[in-house]
């Protein structure tokens, strides 16, 4: 064997070994999964602020801030935990979300408000629900909804993102 199919053969391996570690960003279960964690922590937040242990309205906005930013890094690849795809960059999701995501005031990067945005709307899901104004079928949907039209902005597809607007 030459040296060019021994590279090869390794670059392959790499390739796979990346994709079966379980955080690798191109793979939709891995988005899926981080996704869903996203959302179970704003919950969670909001489920603090609620129980009077997140403190302030403005102490539960800074936890939802700092949720944002978190998973911003990820998916803009500076996370060291996670094996970024291409995509995964200021200059290419960054910019897809800029799109999708347009100047939402006092926020100041797009792939950052992409976050509070769908923080927001499922912690404004769930306050309706529990004041009664919507009912938990109608959020669950909603939340359906979001879910997957984020992970395929997150995965690179166009496909559903115009519904984030």
């Amino acid at each position: 064997m030459d040296r060019e199919q021994i590279n090869l053969q390794d670059g392959l391996k790499l390739v796979a070994d990346t994709v079966q570690a379980g955080n690798y960003l191109g793979s939709p279960t891995v988005v899926d999964r981080l996704l869903r964690d996203f959302m179970s922590s704003a919950l969670s937040i909001l489920a603090e602020f609620q129980d009077g242990r997140a403190g302030s309205e403005d102490a539960a906005e800074v936890q939802v801030h700092a949720l944002a930013r978190r998973y911003e890094a990820i998916f803009m690849g500076e996370d060291a935990g996670y094996v970024p795809q291409p995509w995964n960059s200021r200059r290419r999701l960054g910019i897809y979300l800029r799109a999708i995501c347009p100047n939402v005031e006092g926020l100041e990067r797009s792939s950052f408000a992409f976050f509070v945005v769908i923080a927001s709307v499922i912690i404004e899901n769930a306050v309706e629900v529990g004041q009664g104004r919507m009912l938990e079928g109608e959020a669950q949907r909603r939340m359906t909804v979001i879910l997957n039209d984020a992970t395929k902005a997150l995965l690179g597809t166009r496909e559903g993102a115009s519904r984030l607007k």
